[in-house]
């Protein structure tokens, strides 16, 4: 008897060791599991933008936002390049000037780009101004996640170059549906897409849009 319990305490001293060893190694990895989410407020695009710009997990919408963008340059616009959440919290994101320039590459109200890993939540609204932008453009392999709310482009809401946007649910609808420019073979205005992949990336994998549920109006 006295053996045994021997073997059973020399067990435990050697799993309590191993315990230890990996909580140490976790630890000097990096690896904190208590670490909990951090939450920035914002109230106005200049915050917006700065959220966007700095390292907290949450963004989350106290307010409506207008962004109030004439004459932006390529730098003032809403770029993600990060992970982050943003919860629209029941609020909308509008802009009243326009902000699309295709001098300046400025096609919508969200670039998502390179290391960009963007999902929106909180039942709130992103609508583009009317004959205006897109909402979204996800390119450099970047990547849109949105679970819920209520989303309106022209021509496009989405569109993808390279990365994936991945829809759980939510509203979209086209405010600006035709192109001014009349198609030559047709006679016809041509017409966006709601949901836009560019073809060569779609094909090959490297764009794409994943849809598990939504209503598309």
């Amino acid at each position: 008897m006295k053996k045994t319990k021997t073997k059973n305490i020399f067990a435990m001293m050697i799993t309590m060791f191993m315990m230890l060893v990996c909580s140490v190694l976790f630890t000097a990895c990096g690896v904190d599991n208590s670490k909990q989410p951090t939450t920035t407020e914002v109230s106005s695009y200049t915050e917006l933008k700065a959220a966007l710009d700095s390292e907290c997990d949450i963004i989350k919408l106290t307010q409506d936002i207008d962004i109030k963008t004439a004459g932006m340059e390529k730098t003032d616009r809403l770029n993600c390049k990060r992970k982050v959440t943003l919860d629209l919290n029941g609020k909308t994101i509008t802009n009243s000037t326009d902000i699309w320039s295709t001098e300046d590459e400025i096609y919508c109200m969200f670039d998502v780009t390179g290391d960009g890993d963007l999902t929106i939540t909180g039942n709130g609204k992103i609508i583009a101004k009317e004959n205006d932008a897109w909402v979204f453009r996800v390119h450099q392999g970047a990547k849109v996640t949105i679970e819920n709310g209520e989303f309106a482009g022209n021509k496009t809401i989405a569109y993808i170059n390279t990365g994936k946007a991945t829809i759980n649910g939510g509203t979209f609808y086209l405010q600006q549906a035709a192109y001014e420019d009349v198609d030559p073979a047709s006679g016809m205005p041509g017409y966006g897409f709601m949901l836009n992949c560019e073809d060569t990336n779609y094909n090959d994998g490297t764009g794409k849009f994943v849809i598990k549920f939504g209503q598309f109006i």
